[in-house]
């Protein structure tokens, strides 16, 4: 004859999945709590590349008008006929410019 169930044994029964859940959700939770971790770092290492990227670019444009200034100090023929050559093509877009509008 089977084991009648007591009351008890009902209780014992729904506490043990009960807690078999809790701890499936702490698990779960667990593996959230790692990957908001590892998004914060790459978050962190994102935003320090950023900043590099950044002060790389200024320091770039600062260098671009620098040798730009250079050149369009220097006496040298072919940064001379580079630099009449952009004004002539400046020249040229003015002109586009003015004639598309009527002008």
């Amino acid at each position: 004859m089977a084991k009648k169930k007591t009351f008890d044994d009902l209780i014992q029964m729904e506490m043990g999945t009960i807690q078999s859940e809790i701890d499936k959700l702490q698990r779960e939770q667990n593996k959230i709590s790692k990957r908001i971790k590892a998004l914060e770092i790459q978050d962190d290492r994102l935003w320090r590349k950023a900043g590099r990227l950044t002060i790389s670019l200024e320091t770039a444009k600062k260098d671009s008008a620098k040798l730009k200034r250079m050149a369009w100090k220097s006496d040298n023929p072919n940064v001379v006929d580079i630099r009449d050559q952009l004004l002539l093509v400046a020249k040229k877009l003015q002109d586009t410019k003015q004639t598309a509008e009527g002008g």
